[in-house]
């Protein structure tokens, strides 16, 4: 029996160590701070909205959606800003 539970656990720790969940907002937001960095902010700002768009799939990362708001929000302005 003792045997079972340690290789039961044993198990489980492997099995949540090749399923970590990867989210699918993190290359484009990558992405989209290299390039604002660069300062290609039409393209970063591409990038944040397709990062938007991953993270509203998700229900607990009201935090992170906030945050690429206001990031949208400050490229626009920069982008208006440029164009004048």
């Amino acid at each position: 029996m003792f045997v079972f539970i340690v290789l039961l656990i044993i198990a489980s720790s492997i099995g949540i160590l090749f399923y970590r969940k990867k989210y699918t907002y993190t290359a484009p937001y990558a992405e989209a701070i290299k390039k604002e960095n660069d300062g290609c902010f039409a393209e970063a700002l591409e990038n944040y909205n397709s990062a938007l768009a991953e993270v509203k799939k998700y229900k607990f990362h009201e935090k992170m959606e906030h945050q690429l708001v206001q990031k949208i929000k400050v490229l626009k302005s920069t982008i208006e800003y440029e164009s004048h």
